[in-house]
């Protein structure tokens, strides 16, 4: 059986290594299922059968670093793949040169660092920002950031049954203190 995909799902299509983007299906048809799909970063619009659909898994993505002649590169942007189905990419060097790059020219990739999350201390307690916590009246709070005019980075606030506070989480923790992380 093939695997079900949905809108914006990047694929690609019979082999090709060109990225595809679903805008819509499945649908059931005569003798398969299908799906409506466009390029990547194009406009029009075609069929593909489910059974000819791959989720695409870029080799090398976007932040990632490899090695060209000795010489260690970041990738910036990419994948590009030419009228050969040749894939490059846009990287730059440490003397911050940026040039177009094929992927088969590249070796030792290594995918980009995993940042670690951002978390947000009160009275000895360290709170991940994007968890979920329960408090002591059962109501679960997730711990967010929500950007602001003055503030690009955003403004620490947290989410109480679906309803975005106004007060800071440190009065809250006060409130209805303490808080349990739980998942989801």
């Amino acid at each position: 059986m093939s695997e079900t995909f949905k809108a914006d799902d990047v694929v690609t299509v019979g082999g090709d290594p060109r990225r595809n983007v679903v805008v819509s299906g499945p649908y059931t048809g005569v003798y398969d299922t299908f799906y409506v799909v466009r390029r990547w970063h194009g406009t029009v619009h075609s069929t593909a059968l489910a059974s000819q659909l791959e989720r695409f898994i870029p080799a090398f993505e976007v932040g990632g670093t490899a090695e060209y002649h000795g010489m260690r590169v970041t990738l910036l942007a990419g994948p590009f793949v030419n009228e050969y189905r040749e894939t490059w990419w846009v990287v730059q060097d440490d003397d911050r040169d940026q040039e177009k790059m094929h992927q088969n020219d590249m070796s030792n990739y290594q995918p980009p660092a995993t940042p670690a999350p951002e978390t947000f201390t009160h009275d000895g307690v360290t709170y991940e920002v994007g968890a979920t916590y329960e408090d002591v009246q059962g109501d679960r709070v997730m711990l967010t950031k929500i950007p602001t005019h003055v503030n690009e980075l955003g403004v620490l606030t947290y989410v109480a049954n679906g309803t975005i506070s106004g007060y800071s989480l440190s009065k809250y923790v006060r409130s209805f203190g303490p808080l349990i992380e739980v998942s989801g």
